[in-house]
């Protein structure tokens, strides 16, 4: 009788397509972030006045303040009954800093926005991720980390699709109209993503079982686990490198133009999605680490490759190596994060929110150290070498060494 009742209440509800709902949802967040980001320091500096200095602190504090709330937020979605209202909260709270700019552009609401609302907004990335994650875990775990890096291939479509139409919006009509479709896409979110609520299944979170206390009352990561993270540090700021670098070089060093930098750019991006995919499936044969280590060797290789260099066409010839290894070591990296500590999937993934930040600091600072008036192509031996490193690392991580220690 028992079983009755819940069969019946899943076919109630079985209508519900999560997937195209959680992937609309992941597109939506890629199509907020690619219409705001490339303009962030236009608005500022050229149209509210701002001075450079003043930018750059803004940009510091949004940082870390979007890792603290990650953080926070990833702590209470592992010991809240529903994950779901904390995802909400995030995207309306990105729907009101972006409005807010829109509304009222002047430099105080600006800080305002990007300082004390958008660092929370900004873990909306994180938190939908670990929804997802703990979903698929819980209703198709034969299926979870497949879905994840398809999720993180939506995110990267719309960085695809979007940035020609922002440049449209921004020359057409004004840069802060790109600021409202950002809030729009928050406010387009929270309404395909409500309807997870229609979905009892959908109500994922902490139930006070025996099984969930079990798992939630250490935050101890593994020894090989925090060998593997930094790993994973190292390659994250080899891509924070490359991606500050490379348009820089394709100017200044290699002899092109902006235009070049636009077609390397789609060059990538398009190749990036297929492969995300690819290794997605190959996750159902090999571990995430043997996946990220055999990458980090192949993005070792590209940014060697790009020391050695001439013009800008073998720069994107080089591009198929650049997609390969990009695709695994943005998508496979969320999956390895999430599992940092057991039982905190929440704040498994604001991990790599910290990471980012980490690695954000830490390309900036070596890009200033490295980087010479009128040539750049230094660089990618430090980002290459940095990505040997990261690989390494990752798979030092699973030799005995550390896994007797852990």
């Amino acid at each position: 009788m028992i079983n009755q009742k819940v069969e019946e209440r899943e076919k109630s509800t079985k209508w519900l397509p999560i997937g195209t709902i959680l992937g609309s949802s992941l597109f939506l967040i890629g199509l907020s972030s690619a219409s705001v980001a490339p303009y962030r320091a236009i608005v500022a500096i050229d149209n509210l006045g701002m001075s450079n200095s003043i930018y750059a602190v803004i940009m510091t504090l949004t940082s870390v303040g979007t890792a603290i709330a990650s953080l926070v937020l990833g702590y209470f979605a592992d010991r809240v009954s529903d994950r779901r209202f904390l995802v909400i909260a995030c995207a309306s709270l990105g729907a009101l800093a972006y409005g807010l700019i829109y509304l009222f552009p002047t430099p105080l609401i600006y800080i305002i926005a990007f300082c004390a609302i958008l660092p929370f907004g900004g873990a909306l990335f994180s938190q939908t991720f670990s929804f997802s994650r703990v979903y698929y875990d819980q209703r198709h775990p034969d299926r979870a980390e497949f879905m994840v890096s398809v999720l993180r291939t939506l995110f990267t479509v719309a960085w695809i699709v979007v940035p020609p139409v922002a440049g449209w919006v921004a020359s057409t009509y004004t840069v802060f109209d790109l600021f409202a479709v950002a809030a729009l896409a928050h406010i387009s979110f929270t309404l395909i993503f409500g309807l997870l609520f229609t979905d009892s299944k959908t109500k994922i979170g902490f139930t006070g079982k025996k099984e969930d206390k079990s798992a939630t009352t250490s935050w101890r990561i593994p020894r090989e686990r925090l060998v593997g993270i930094g790993g994973v540090t190292l390659l994250r700021v080899a891509l924070a490198l490359h991606l500050t670098t490379l348009p820089l070089a394709i100017i200044n060093d290699y002899g092109g133009t902006l235009r070049d930098v636009g077609i390397n750019a789609s060059i990538a991006a398009g190749l990036e999605v297929p492969f995300m995919l690819l290794w997605g499936l190959a996750l159902s044969r090999f571990s995430k680490e043997r996946i990220l280590v055999v990458n980090g060797l192949i993005y070792a290789l590209y940014l060697l490759l790009l020391f050695y260099a001439e013009s800008v066409s073998h720069v994107f010839w080089l591009q198929g190596l650049n997609a390969i290894a990009t695709a695994a070591l943005l998508s496979i990296t969320i999956s390895y994060m999430q599992e940092a500590i057991k039982g905190w999937v929440g704040l498994s993934t604001a991990l790599m929110d910290v990471v980012t930040v980490v690695s954000t600091f830490t390309a900036s600072a070596t890009f200033a150290a490295l980087a010479s008036e009128g040539s750049y192509i230094i660089i990618f031996v430090a980002a290459s070498i940095l990505s040997f490193g990261g690989g390494s690392l990752l798979a030092l991580s699973r030799t005995p060494l550390f896994q007797a220690r852990s």
